[in-house]
C-alpha cells in the first residue's frame, strides 16, 4: 500500500505539474478568437498546446503531441515546450524554430523517442496566418464555405538529426470569417466500438459544419467533442486528444 501510495502521489504531482504548463486562459486577442480542448488517454498527457505573444502583432499557436503515453510522452512534451519558449526571444521564423528546437531535441532524446507539431504565426497587423509542421495532422482551414486542408512537409521533432530535418512553411491572408483548426491525432484515429476510426472526413465535416454557422470555437469544439464521444460510445480512450480552434471575426 505503501508504495501504490508513493506512485499515485508521484502520479498526482506530474499532473499537476502538467496543467500548471498548460495556458490558465484563452488570449483575447484583437479580431481574433482561440479557444483550445485536451483529455489525456493515462493520468498523464503527451499533448500539449501553447500560445506565445511574440510582440504586438504576432503571436505564437502551437499543438504538440509526444510518441507513446504516460509519463514518458509527458516528459518530452514538457522538454519540447520549455525548448520553443527558451528560443522565443530570438525567433526568426518558424522553420528556424523547427530547426532549432529539433537539434534540442535529437541531442538530449533517446533513439525512438519525438514529437509532432503544428506551429502557427498569427500577424495582426498584416492579416497573415504562416503554418508548419514537424510530422504533424493537417491543419484545416475554413474560407468561403469550404475546408482546405494544408499539409507542409516537415519530419517530428527528435527524429532526425539536423542535417537532414527540413521544414516547409505555408503563409496565407487570413481574412475576416476564416476559421482554422488543428488536433492531435487521438481525434481522428479515435476507434468505435466495431474498430472503425473517426478519422480526417468527420473532422471536416463537424468543423463545416460549426464553421458555416458562424459558432464560437468553444461551441465548435464541444460539439466536435460530443460527435467523437457518440462515435466511441465512450469507449476507452487509446490516446490523447487536443484541438485547437481559431477564428478571425
Amino acid at each position: 500500500m505503501s508504495k501504490q501510495q508513493r506512485l499515485m502521489q508521484e502520479l498526482e504531482f506530474a499532473r499537476n505539474l502538467q496543467s500548471s504548463l498548460l495556458p490558465k486562459s484563452f488570449p483575447a486577442w484583437g479580431d481574433f478568437k482561440i479557444h483550445a480542448f485536451t483529455r489525456a488517454s493515462k493520468e498523464v498527457s503527451g499533448d500539449f498546446y501553447d500560445f506565445v505573444e511574440l510582440d504586438n502583432d504576432r503571436m505564437l499557436v502551437v499543438v504538440g503531441d509526444a510518441c507513446g503515453k504516460g509519463i514518458p510522452a509527458c516528459m518530452i512534451m514538457a522538454m519540447t515546450r520549455s525548448f520553443i519558449r527558451a528560443n522565443i526571444n530570438r525567433f526568426t521564423n518558424l522553420k528556424d524554430l523547427l530547426e532549432e528546437v529539433n537539434d534540442n531535441l535529437f541531442r538530449d532524446t533517446g533513439d525512438g523517442q519525438y514529437i509532432t507539431i503544428g506551429a502557427c504565426l498569427l500577424n495582426r497587423k498584416e492579416s497573415t496566418l504562416e503554418y508548419a509542421r514537424a510530422g504533424h495532422t493537417e491543419l484545416l482551414i475554413y474560407v468561403r464555405n469550404h475546408i482546405r486542408t494544408i499539409k507542409p512537409d516537415g519530419a517530428a521533432l527528435g527524429l532526425l538529426p539536423s542535417e537532414l530535418a527540413d521544414f516547409d512553411t505555408f503563409c496565407i491572408e487570413f481574412t475576416p470569417d476564416m476559421e482554422i483548426l488543428l488536433f492531435t491525432d487521438g481525434i481522428n484515429e479515435a476507434v468505435s466500438p466495431l474498430g472503425e476510426q473517426y478519422n480526417v472526413d468527420r473532422i471536416k465535416d463537424n468543423f463545416m459544419r460549426s464553421a458555416s454557422a458562424r459558432e464560437m470555437p468553444s461551441e465548435s469544439i464541444k460539439r466536435l467533442m460530443n460527435e467523437l464521444d457518440e462515435f466511441t460510445l465512450q469507449t476507452e480512450q487509446a490516446d490523447d486528444q487536443t484541438v485547437v480552434i481559431i477564428r478571425h471575426l
